[in-house]
């Protein structure tokens, strides 16, 4: 009896949550759903320690706001952005708790919110302004709500303040809306396929690996060319786009062993040995579990015939 007294119960509340969110703004919503994932309480420790995971692991926010130093990431320096994506115009944005240079003013309704549909900047105005989508919001749009919970979590209290006034964006950078996120369940896979979680919600595989159709627009994925590479990247010295890593033997990876692949995520070498180009990072922090869910999913992903040029120095070296 008890145990059919807590499924109604259960019901009863999931019931009203879906009225009132349609009593209820989006926004109101949101807010109620970011409280009902506290449980009850401010953070916990699983929260943050999955937020720590998610970040610097799978959805790797450490990549783009963690600045560099001379010998690469400054780790004492984690996540306090400022690292310039367009020249005089775009930096990343700080992501500590410091009040004044990073989030510690956000509520955790406006990281949700930034997170998942592209609206932030609350410093410059209270009701939010459209993230650049280099921002891969478009993506974690898919991310479950626990897990965004989690990395907020880890936001707030894994990482330490740092004062990092970053630039303001260039005015002309600013999206007159948000990009149109992608819906999950017209992607490649099955929608309770782990693989596809990791690679095309928490992480960013997808927005990677996929050509744009406007070169303009970092949101506007090729449909046709999902995980088919050929994106290029403005990288100083070095001509790169992005590997085809669907399973066509003739363009892809269809002839790499699984074990060539995770060697590939894990060490960020190709079957011959070399190096892989930058920006393609090294999954060395992901558990044997979702290594195994990536490689599984990419080595069903549908073969697509798309060559990609070998990626090359230009320039010719430095002057001396």
């Amino acid at each position: 009896m008890k145990r059919f007294q807590r499924i109604a119960l259960c019901l009863f509340l999931g019931f009203a949550l879906v009225g009132l969110t349609l009593q209820m703004g989006c926004e109101d919503a949101q807010n109620l759903l970011v409280d009902s994932l506290r449980g009850g309480q401010k953070y916990t420790q699983a929260q943050i320690d999955r937020g720590e995971y998610l970040v610097m692991n799978v959805s790797l926010c450490v990549d783009c706001h963690t600045p560099f130093g001379p010998t690469g990431p400054d780790m004492d320096r984690l996540l306090a952005g400022g690292a310039e994506f367009i020249p005089g115009a775009l930096w990343a944005s700080n992501l500590t708790p410091d009040p004044e240079t990073g989030i510690g003013k956000w509520t955790d309704e406006q990281l949700f919110k930034a997170i998942t549909t592209g609206v932030g900047h609350f410093d410059d105005d209270p009701k939010g302004e459209p993230l650049f989508p280099i921002m891969p919001y478009y993506v974690y749009a898919n991310m479950r709500p626990d897990d965004v919970m989690s990395i907020i979590a880890f936001l707030r209290k894994g990482v330490k303040p740092i004062e990092n006034e970053v630039p303001e964006r260039a005015p002309f950078i600013i999206p007159p809306h948000p990009a149109k996120l992608l819906d999950y369940s017209s992607l490649p896979g099955a929608n309770d396929d782990p693989g596809k979680y990791l690679t095309s919600a928490a992480g960013v595989c997808i927005e990677c690996h996929t050509q744009r159709v406007n070169p303009q627009d970092p949101a506007s994925l090729d449909a046709t060319k999902y995980f088919a590479g050929g994106e290029e990247f403005p990288i100083p010295g070095l001509k790169v786009a992005s590997a085809n890593i669907t399973p066509d033997k003739e363009t892809g990876i269809g002839k790499w062993t699984r074990g060539e692949i995770i060697t590939a995520l894990r060490e960020g070498k190709d079957p011959e040995g070399e190096p892989l180009c930058p920006p393609m990072p090294q999954f060395r922090g992901l558990t044997d579990g979702d290594i195994d869910s990536i490689v599984t999913f990419i080595r069903n992903l549908p073969p697509i015939n798309h060559f990609v040029e070998e990626s090359e120095l230009v320039g010719g070296p430095p002057s001396p």
